[in-house]
């Protein structure tokens, strides 16, 4: 049937029952009528007695990190397609209808009203990229992508990460237990601060490093509640932070040009004002930075929790098939928000001016008709051409640090996975309130 396949109550007292009765709950009937009078089953599933261990702890990070969010989640995956959620917009389950929005940039924007490029414009300003749409942009991402070449990612990642990620294996091989999401931390902010410019000999700049880290974080958790707008404090705190980062963009901008690896020095010899240099960098800052530092060792975790370290151990080979897998399961961006700017119909589901869509990328790969046991992680999976990258965007907008990130993934577990001895996890503890899940304390050894 055209239309939407559901409509979903967004009354807080709702979400309080789900968040205390999550395996009971159920809508009431007016709540679950679709569209067109159809009614949806909205019922969360029930979860199996004995789930795999991978598939309990994400859950947790889940629970833990969001828990409206995450019972949002698992409440609309399995309600079709596209699922209306009164006050909040289209919530878009199907990789088809995400890819032909994130292609469509003549109905759908990500700088109107509920996009998160309005809030980031509230935080840093209009030249932010990920706000910006037309010529501006196009030439803006193209400044950005002959700098961000396969080579320059190379050079970063070897000349910065290979250090650390020697000294790491060094620590676990010698019998040391090592806290890694620690060590992901301190990774995650060494290249941060390459991309600005900062010196990143860290014992002489823990501080600086600790206050990116902590500025990075808490511009993007403000995104995180799904909010249309940040309220007059809550964007004032933003500019305030956004300044702060700014100040580190300034300090490179202005030192001298030479053979600097930072993001501001190339962008700066291109012949950009530092105007136009500072959103750019801070926002490919931000991105970078939670990306990396919370997504690595979620996806560690899950190849160790389901056991998966053994046939990659045997097969180091799979480390890419691997990957691929384990970002399905952990996925960079849980959710794209794009602001609708003309009435439109995307393969048969209809979409007016003015609404609000939530591309639900965690819900997206793990559609049990698109892969068989969703919620596992299977090392050598077939991963379908049309859904590898589908997480980090599609389109104009498609992630800028996706290809970073991959090359940090792949320098920081192939290094693990040749350890002599296999990884065991010991203690764990995981954040809150941040815009992605993952872990505050991670501890791991070789046994």
């Amino acid at each position: 049937m055209p239309g939407r396949s559901g409509r979903f109550h967004a009354n807080p007292l709702v979400w309080r029952s789900i968040a205390a009765r999550p395996h009971s709950f159920a809508l009431p009937a007016a709540c679950q009528r679709g569209w067109e009078g159809a009614l949806v089953e909205l019922r969360l599933p029930a979860y199996p007695e004995r789930m795999p261990p991978e598939q309990l702890f994400e859950r947790r990070l889940y629970r833990r990190n969001r828990p409206v969010v995450h019972w949002l989640f698992e409440a609309t995956r399995r309600a079709g397609p596209v699922v209306t959620l009164p006050g909040i917009g289209g919530l878009v389950n199907d990789a088809d209808v995400a890819r032909a929005i994130l292609l469509d940039s003549v109905h759908f924007n990500s700088h109107g009203p509920g996009s998160f490029g309005a809030l980031i414009t509230q935080a840093l300003g209009p030249d932010a990229l990920i706000n910006m749409d037309g010529p501006a942009h196009q030439r803006h991402k193209r400044a950005l992508l002959e700098i961000f070449s396969h080579r320059y990612v190379a050079q970063i990642v070897t000349a910065f990460g290979g250090p650390m990620v020697a000294r790491l294996a060094e620590r676990l091989a010698g019998g040391e237990t090592v806290d890694f999401a620690a060590f992901m931390r301190d990774y995650g902010v060494a290249m941060a601060a390459t991309l600005i410019g900062v010196p990143i000999d860290r014992a002489a700049a823990a501080a600086e490093h600790d206050d990116i880290f902590h500025l990075a974080t808490e511009i993007m958790a403000f995104a995180g509640d799904g909010k249309r707008r940040l309220s007059p404090t809550q964007a004032a705190r933003a500019r305030a932070l956004g300044a702060r980062l700014h100040a580190y963009v300034r300090r490179s901008f202005d030192g001298e040009l030479g053979d600097d690896l930072s993001v501001t020095q190339r962008l700066r010899a291109g012949g950009l004002d530092f105007d136009a240099v500072k959103d750019l960098v801070t926002v490919v800052l931000v991105g970078a930075t939670e990306l990396v530092i919370y997504g690595l060792p979620r996806a560690l975790a899950v190849i160790i929790d389901s056991g998966g370290q053994a046939a990659l151990r045997a097969a180091p080979e799979g480390l890419d098939a691997a990957i691929d897998e384990a970002l399905r399961i952990t996925t960079p961006s849980n959710v794209i928000l794009r602001a609708v700017g003309a009435d439109c119909t995307v393969l048969g589901h209809r979409f007016r001016a003015g609404e609000r869509v939530l591309i639900a990328f965690r819900n997206i790969m793990r559609r049990a008709d698109r892969f068989a046991d969703p919620d596992r992680f299977i090392p050598g999976r077939a991963m379908p051409p049309e859904l590898r990258r589908l997480p980090f965007g599609a389109g104009p907008h498609t992630c800028l640090g996706a290809q970073l990130t991959l090359a940090e993934m792949r320098q920081v577990l192939g290094a693990l996975i040749a350890l002599p001895r296999p990884l065991t996890i010991g203690e764990r503890r995981w954040h809150r309130g941040k815009l992605y899940p993952g872990y505050s304390r991670l501890m791991l050894s070789a046994s």
